[in-house]
């Protein structure tokens, strides 16, 4: 593995973009160099951003970590102080680290750690860090997540983080503790820097181990001392009973060869005896059964000779009941044959009968249908013609209990006027009799009271006249209506009975057709216009789902085409955003320069200069700002540079907030196009599967 190059932007301490080329000089021919600078000047940031892009880790953000502190982000969140994306330098949006090296495979890679704010905005939270790496030599990137580009960069270096930052890479503050550390420390050191405590640990057990076999060896050097030892003289006798043991051994191994190639012969001697026995009784067995089948020898020749005619024999045999059996068949055909024959003309009289009965039977049906239409108007009618004689028996019958109360009022009417007139008449009688008497005077009281009477009876017998005369009038109204509703009454019976004997004469032709049939007929033409029914809401659902599928695909187009744009419009505002930072940046820096020359010191300083003096702080002779003609210059200046950075601020705020709506309507409108892909999904499956129901259909064929 070899380091080609390291670029930097925006992290810790080194502004904007800086990069370190390994491969142009000076450094190509460089050899061994070192970094160095003031504290802050970016040395350790270069290493950060080497470990950085390769392991998306860096060793003082992970010695950081477990001391579990929170810090405060510019964007209002807390991130932990072992987060590396605390590395994005304060008052940008975005920063990245990038190594260009040699992998073990020969190829030149180039690994990328990136951060950045939301919306890049100086105030946004920290997004999650990308991690990608590209193989420069193939031209195309490796695919996977991060953890998948971790474990290939680890492969293509051939270490891994604790590795690379042992071996490699050896963090600055480990270096001067090793630098200032005594020998004990520094071993201390050592081991943790290149990760040998192992071998401390298995130096130990080694030690164990060597302990405990000197004290096994010891152990048995102990028990052997306790062992005597023979002499030369003791060495030498055993040795010759040894050889001589051997001899013996190599003596009785020969014997006992003989003696089994011995046993050997036997054996094989023994089994061939046998054999042999075996043998002669076979034979003998053998001729005496030749002896016995003579005869029978005698009866095979003859056999043998008769063997010819036997299989035409045979073969006549085989032919006879071949014969007899086609024979059988052909019986049994021509029987079959007659049958089939006899139920052919039964089955043609059969279809002859029934195309005629099914000619009559439609030929009845077409001549039934227009009945069946007239009997089912019929029906109607006599619904409503029944209604309606009901409706007028209900009026009829009101109209003579309203009779009979008024002719019941009359008969009460004209006997309190009979009765008042013949009181009336009774008195006026008694008082013509009576003109003459003087006893008159007396009950003139009486008499005019019975006369009031009189008048208020007679104002009453007017009054009944009057209304007997209304009530005759209305009676014979009603009298006239009741003559109209008979009339009516009438006509609507004689409706009715003719109705009822179109109905009776519609039910004999009825009865005259055969009632199966038509039942028949009548089932299959309903089942048909139920299938006509279930195939017209299939046509429904299927030209329903094809239009909503439509729809969905055009607001989809629709919505694309709106992200494109303002994707197009976001992308068009982040170049301008830039710039305007930019000239922010610049028109600031200019008015602090201008500021710091319109200090009270700085005028009093060019107010003591002098011509053809030296100026004290720059030593020039020359002091083109010491002369007061134009006093209020610079404030001018100012004035003009603080203007064009309100209006510039003014501009990048509102191209933020554009940029900013533009980027929530892009957010908006791809949550609107995943929640259409997916009514779409769902829409496809309505679709597809009222296509195949429409299809399966007899019309949805064709």
């Amino acid at each position: 593995m070899k380091i080609l190059q390291i670029s930097i932007n925006n992290l810790a301490s080194l502004e904007g973009e800086t990069t370190l080329d390994f491969t142009s000089e000076p450094l190509a021919s460089a050899g061994i160099f070192a970094i160095t600078g003031p504290t802050g000047a970016g040395k350790s940031t270069i290493l950060d951003a080497l470990c950085l892009a390769l392991y998306a880790r860096t060793p003082r953000y992970v010695q950081a970590k477990s001391k579990g502190i929170e810090l405060q982000d510019i964007s209002g969140e807390t991130i932990s102080q072992g987060d590396p994306r605390g590395i994005l330098r304060d008052g940008t949006t975005a920063g990245s680290a990038s190594v260009y090296f040699v992998g073990i495979d020969g190829d030149k890679y180039e690994a990328t750690w990136a951060v950045k704010r939301a919306r890049l905005k100086v105030t946004g939270r920290l997004m999650a860090y990308t991690h990608s790496l590209r193989n420069q030599s193939k031209q195309r990137d490796v695919p996977g997540n991060n953890t998948v580009i971790k474990e290939e960069i680890e492969r293509l270096i051939g270490l891994n983080f604790e590795q690379f930052t042992r071996s490699v890479l050896l963090a600055q503050g480990d270096f001067t503790a090793f630098m200032k550390a005594d020998k004990e420390e520094k071993s201390a050191l050592l081991e943790k820097l290149t990760g040998s405590q192992i071998y401390s640990e298995i130096s130990k057990v080694i030690y164990e181990h060597y302990k405990n076999e000197a004290e096994a060896l010891n152990n048995l050097k102990a028990k052997a001392e306790n062992i005597d030892l023979l002499n030369e003289e003791q060495i030498n006798q055993i040795a010759a009973q040894i050889t001589e043991l051997q001899q013996q051994v190599a003596q009785q191994t020969k014997e006992k060869a003989l003696i089994d190639q011995a046993i050997n012969w036997h054996q094989v001697n023994a089994d061939l005896e046998n054999k042999r026995q075996q043998a002669t009784n076979s034979l003998n067995q053998a001729l005496s059964t030749q002896e016995g089948l003579a005869e029978t020898k005698i009866q095979l020749a003859l056999v043998q000779k008769l063997q010819p005619l036997k299989s035409i024999q045979e073969n006549l045999v085989a032919e006879k009941d071949i014969f007899h059996q086609h024979t059988t068949a052909l019986e049994t055909l021509e029987q079959q044959l007659q049958s089939l024959t006899d139920k052919k003309q039964l089955s043609d009289h059969f279809y002859q009968e029934v195309f005629a009965k099914k000619g009559q039977q439609e030929k009845a049906l077409k001549e039934a249908r227009p009945l069946l239409a007239q009997a089912s108007n019929l029906d109607t009618q006599i619904k409503i013609a029944t209604d309606q004689l009901n409706q007028q028996n209900n009026d009829l019958t009101e109209i003579r209990q309203n009779k009979e109360q008024i002719e019941q009022e009359q008969k009460t009417v004209q006997e309190k006027l009979k009765a008042n007139e013949s009181t009336l008449t009774a008195l006026k009688t008694w008082l013509n009799q009576r003109q003459d008497r003087i006893k008159i005077a007396e009950s003139t009281e009486f008499i005019s009271s019975r006369l009031q009477e009189a008048s208020s009876l007679l104002l009453k017998s007017t009054n009944a006249k009057k209304a007997i005369k209304e009530l005759n009038v209305e009676l014979e109204t009603l009298q006239n209506k009741l003559i109209t509703i008979k009339d009516q009454t009438d006509q609507t019976s004689g409706n009715y009975l003719e109705n009822v004997q179109s109905l009776q004469e519609v039910q004999q032709q009825l009865a005259q057709i055969d009632n199966n049939q038509l039942e028949e007929n009548i089932t299959i033409l309903q089942n048909k216009q139920r299938d006509f029914e279930k195939t017209q809401v299939l046509f429904t659902d299927f030209e329903k789902a094809s239009y909503e599928l439509g729809q969905v695909s055009e607001q989809i187009t629709e919505n694309t085409e709106k992200i494109e744009s303002l994707t197009a419009a976001a992308a068009l505002l982040e170049p301008k955003i830039q710039t305007l930072e930019t000239q922010i940046d610049t028109t600031r820096s200019l008015i602090e320069k201008a500021t710091l020359r319109n200090t009270e010191n700085i005028a009093k300083l060019r107010a003591s200069l002098q011509d053809k003096a030296p100026c004290p702080v720059c030593g020039s002779t020359d002091h083109p700002y010491a002369s007061n003609a134009h006093p209020d210059l610079a404030d001018q200046l100012l004035s003009a540079l603080q203007e064009e950075l309100n209006t510039t601020e003014r501009a990048y705020k509102d191209a933020g907030r554009k940029h900013a709506a533009l980027i929530s309507e892009i957010e908006l409108r791809q949550n609107q196009q995943q929640q259409l892909m997916a009514n779409h999904e769902n829409k496809q499956s309505i679709y597809q599967t009222a296509k195949k129901l429409w299809e399966a259909t007899p019309f949805g064929k064709h």
